[in-house]
């Protein structure tokens, strides 16, 4: 799959043309038929550096292998031979050249090799078919066919986007008495294709809470602000951290002293798992789960009808959110 920058890369088929060509026989089979599948995606970190990423899994989905190459250098194409080596001594285990392959455990080893079990695992390079080049299809008028709309959209939905915005709602809990919902703004800036700062705003419902013969009042608002340096075990998912900052309004009445109205400052420490994935076009689909500590905690107290002070409500030491959104990733 070719990543953000990595357009003019070797296409899958033309790569598995080439990985055939290179073994002298056919290797790749339908989906339904594979019991090992590879899975590779190609991106550019910066004006002259590719990276590579190369997977080995089962039927299952199970990741098998895992190899990352790194490659310097203006044209993609360079890089094509390394890549198609990498694959075919991976498939090839026993052709002298294993540790260029992919890293695998010796089980996974011993099953490709019965694959091909009586079969030359180093076959004279003169006797191989060479690489054709890709095949462009002609048009009746003579000028090269337009991608397919269906693989236009798959590559357009793979592309890594710079920047998303997202609106959504959500719940959280510790912060007010109940759980609470909330309505929420949130936008991406990709940093680099591994990182991404994000920015949030939210604001909760109001929730009445009835005590001693009164009510309390409580509203939140707020925003924050994490940085996303690392990716999680699911694709499009990255872990966080960074801080919010709040301001919790409780207002009283029906108490037999003057109700009272405060608007209290609240500055949390931030653990968020975020996924984000593009669905269609520039729609994409955001969730979150937030873990949240209080670096200032607030506690609310009230006249009991004995006169004496009654707490209320104290903001939880251990604070959390979840939140769904839709919005645009360009």
């Amino acid at each position: 799959m070719r990543l953000q920058g990595a357009q003019s890369c070797i296409a899958a088929a033309e790569l598995a043309q080439r990985v055939e060509a290179r073994l002298g026989r056919v290797i790749f089979v339908s989906a339904a038929d594979a019991t090992i599948f590879v899975d590779g995606t190609v991106e550019r970190a910066q004006d002259n550096f590719f990276v590579v990423r190369l997977q080995l899994s089962d039927q299952q989905g199970r990741l098998l292998g895992e190899r990352v190459l790194e490659f310097e250098g203006a044209d993609c194409r360079e890089i094509d031979e390394a890549v198609v080596l990498v694959i075919a001594v991976t498939l090839f285990p026993e052709n002298g050249l294993s540790g260029a392959a992919i890293p695998m455990e010796p089980e996974l080893a011993s099953r490709l090799a019965a694959l091909f079990d009586g079969e030359s695992t180093d076959p004279d390079p003169n006797a191989l078919p060479k690489a054709s080049p890709p095949v462009v299809e002609q048009s009746d008028a003579g000028e090269s066919s337009k991608p397919k709309e269906s693989d236009q959209a798959n590559e357009d939905n793979a592309r890594q986007p710079w920047v998303a915005m997202f609106a959504g709602l959500g719940a959280g809990l510790g912060v007010t008495p109940r759980v609470g919902a909330e309505a929420h703004l949130a936008g991406t800036l990709w940093l680099t294709p591994e990182m991404a700062l994000e920015l949030t705003v939210n604001r909760y419902w109001s929730q009445t809470l009835p005590i001693a013969g009164g009510r309390l009042r409580f509203g939140l608002f707020g925003g924050g602000a994490v940085l996303c340096p690392w990716r999680l075990f699911v694709p499009d998912a990255q872990l966080c951290l960074g801080g919010e900052l709040a301001w919790l309004h409780v207002t009283s009445d029906k108490f037999p002293r003057p109700g009272t109205d405060t608007r209290d400052l609240l500055l949390n420490a931030q653990v968020a798992a975020v996924y984000r994935k593009k669905i269609a076009g520039p729609l994409a689909l955001r969730l979150a789960a937030v873990a949240e500590v209080p670096l200032i905690q607030r506690g609310y107290e009230v006249e009991a009808s004995n006169g004496l002070p009654k707490l209320a409500f104290r903001t939880s030491p251990l604070m959390g959110k979840v939140e769904f959104g839709l919005g645009a990733a360009f």
